[in-house]
């Protein structure tokens, strides 16, 4: 191996690298709606329906305005796991607080957006660190989207659960719940499902840490997203009693500062292609007439400030750093250049 002196590569290429005709950023464009359950939108002392043209499913006394527990300011929204009741197939009614933003049709919604919402679920840890369906109470969040003669059909979403875990989920293949991160209870994590109808994927953000994406359903062709659900869901409990949700009157959840944000698509333009730096062999041996030469740069492999290039048919069989440069003892041995910035 030929290792010439360290040479002051500034980098050996730039690639001209195109991302596709979008490049997602994470910084938010516009925001489309946000609110803290804060007066004088929200007040304490009325039924939560209808306030700032929210609904809700279900009871009106299962979800209101709190003045405890908000992360920030003085108010957020409570769902109380008392007021869950059963449904007859085991598990307990999901009591949903949604928003929808009128002014997203299918013609104008946003490429990309994002729903955020801070979340908490106090109570104790029941069920196992397994799998979703070991949850007793889950606080959720989901993405949803219009379906013809219907309310609306879920992308996929967040479930806070009482086993102790935050689960994301899908609706595609058997392996809905695919990322997962453990959850204390009592805390607010920050929950973000970014919509993104140009890839028809939902990418999922805990405290603004990427943990994945999911593709749309193939039958979901709209590019129009009705709102985001904030739930709260009781189940039974598979390995115990069927009726274990009765203790949903263990759990509260909470939920603060929810958004929703148009992410704008940036686009990209190729990077220029610019010459940084020139790498050349110490004893060039270009070929002549009918002889080949070394090959220099036939093979070459980066790795950090080191650029290893081959030359697999040079000919010396030099040893050392700067060996003797005109040795050709070894007829296309081949040799390596190493460059070290």
């Amino acid at each position: 191996m030929k290792t010439p002196r360290p040479f002051p590569l500034l980098t050996l290429l730039s690639a001209a690298i195109l991302l596709g005709p979008y490049l997602l950023v994470a910084s938010a464009d516009e925001i489309l709606y946000e609110t803290g359950f804060e007066a004088p939108a929200f007040d304490p002392a009325l039924p939560i329906r209808n306030q700032d043209s929210w609904e809700m499913w279900h009871d009106d006394e299962a979800i209101s305005v709190a003045t405890l527990n908000a992360k920030t300011g003085t108010q957020c929204l409570r769902i109380a796991g008392s007021s869950l009741e059963p449904t007859g197939t085991g598990n307990a009614k999901a009591y949903c607080f949604y928003k929808s933003i009128p002014e997203l049709t299918n013609d104008n919604t946003p490429p990309i957006v994002e729903i955020r919402v801070d979340v908490r679920l106090d109570g104790p840890q029941t069920g196992t660190l397994g799998t979703p369906a070991q949850d007793i109470i889950s606080a959720n969040l989901t993405a949803v989207v219009p379906v013809p003669g219907g309310e609306g059909e879920s992308l996929g979403g967040f479930f806070v659960s009482s086993a102790g875990k935050i689960w994301t989920h899908s609706r595609v293949g058997s392996d809905n719940y695919k990322f997962s991160v453990p959850y204390t209870f009592g805390t607010y994590r920050t929950l973000a499902l970014r919509v993104n109808f140009i890839t028809r994927t939902l990418t999922y953000f805990v405290d603004d840490v990427e943990l994945g994406s999911a593709p749309f359903k193939p039958e979901i062709t709209t590019n129009q997203l009705v709102s985001g659900y904030l739930e709260l869901f009781g189940r039974a409990d598979p390995i115990n009693t069927p009726e274990i949700y009765y203790e949903a009157e263990n759990y509260q959840a909470y939920f603060d500062n929810y958004r929703f944000i148009s992410i704008t698509p940036k686009p990209v333009t190729a990077l220029e292609i610019a010459q940084q730096a020139y790498l050349k062999a110490s004893n060039t041996g270009a070929g002549e007439g009918f002889i080949p030469g070394d090959h220099f740069g036939q093979s070459v492999a980066v790795s950090g400030d080191t650029v290893v290039v081959g030359a697999p048919l040079e000919s010396s069989n030099a040893r050392g750093v700067n060996g003797d440069q005109n040795n050709d003892n070894a007829f296309q041995s081949g040799a390596a250049y190493v460059f070290v910035r």
